[in-house]
């Protein structure tokens, strides 16, 4: 396999589309996908095969298994591993598909050592690691040309607006929607196992808040399914992100990876600047930074 590492926007994601365009396999034998979703899928296979076969059966093994017949090549975008249930999950499940002779690509933001950094019981995660290291070519990309994303305005996909500015999130919508918010219709949105995340929505454009996307007990799942049904999104309100505000923070990181990957545009009320929006605790800034004004 391979394993690509490096900061945002250095062109990860588009070394993973090139090479996955240009393997010459049938479309049933490939699959690009992002982290999350591909857990997602894991986890739901795993749960199906447990209730189907019963306590006598390794469902880890057996689900990395019958991906390894389907599959020869498997891309996997911004992996990242934060949860221990996954971490004890994808110890074994990329061992597996490894061993089998799938090739398998990772991008990620932290080089292999990195991974699962401080997490609860990572020594136990660990041999993924050795065999990452082991059975792939490891590379990393360099920062110096800066984020090629932010480069061409052409590329535009939102916007970041003043909170109580002129129009704001609501002007936004009416926008792009045709109606005003409060004439919008409360959309059901279906997500794995039966849950359902609701949002005010009209013709593909969908508005809420950020305690109702980040504030609430959502995850990626929740996410993808809102990536997934709606063309563009306003969200209201978003306040300066702290350590102190982790869970929502994380929640809003794991939102705009699933906006981000299915092409969604984002438009933002903040009370502030997109480059003050995260709070950095003065006892971590670099040195002659200072002023807790990190990010």
């Amino acid at each position: 396999g391979i394993y690509v590492h490096g900061g945002v926007g250095v062109g990860k994601s588009m070394m993973m589309d090139l090479l996955f365009d240009a393997a010459a396999l049938p479309a049933e034998a490939k699959r690009r996908t992002h982290y999350h979703s591909f857990m997602l899928d894991v986890h739901r296979r795993i749960h199906e095969l447990r209730v189907a076969a019963g306590p006598g059966v390794d469902p880890i093994r057996s689900v990395g298994r019958m991906m390894a017949r389907r599959l020869s090549l498997l891309c996997l975008d911004e992996f990242q591993v934060t949860d221990v249930g996954d971490a004890m999950v994808l110890r074994r499940l990329i061992t597996v598909l490894l061993e089998s002779g799938v090739f398998v690509v990772f991008t990620s933001n932290r080089p292999p050592q990195r991974l699962y950094q401080g997490g609860i019981n990572r020594e136990l995660f660990t041999p993924l690691i050795d065999t990452v290291e082991r059975e792939c070519d490891i590379f990393e990309l360099s920062k110096e040309g800066g984020d090629y994303r932010s480069m061409h305005a052409v590329y535009c996909s939102g916007l970041w607006l003043p909170e109580g500015g002129e129009g704001g999130a609501k002007g936004a919508f009416r926008a792009m929607a045709g109606c005003e918010v409060e004439a919008a219709e409360r959309d059901s949105v279906d997500v794995v196992m039966g849950r359902r995340v609701g949002l005010l929505a009209r013709d593909g454009v969908g508005f809420a808040t950020f305690g109702e996307l980040c504030g609430r007990t959502l995850g990626s799942g929740d996410y993808l399914a809102v990536a997934e049904r709606y063309h563009s999104l306003v969200i209201q309100g978003v306040p300066r992100l702290t350590l102190e505000k982790h869970d929502e923070t994380r929640r809003f990181v794991i939102l705009f990876d699933e906006l981000y990957e299915h092409r969604c545009r984002v438009v933002v009320s903040s009370t502030q600047s997109l480059a003050n929006l995260f709070e950095m605790p003065q006892y971590l800034e670099p040195p002659g930074e200072g002023g807790g004004q990190g990010r």
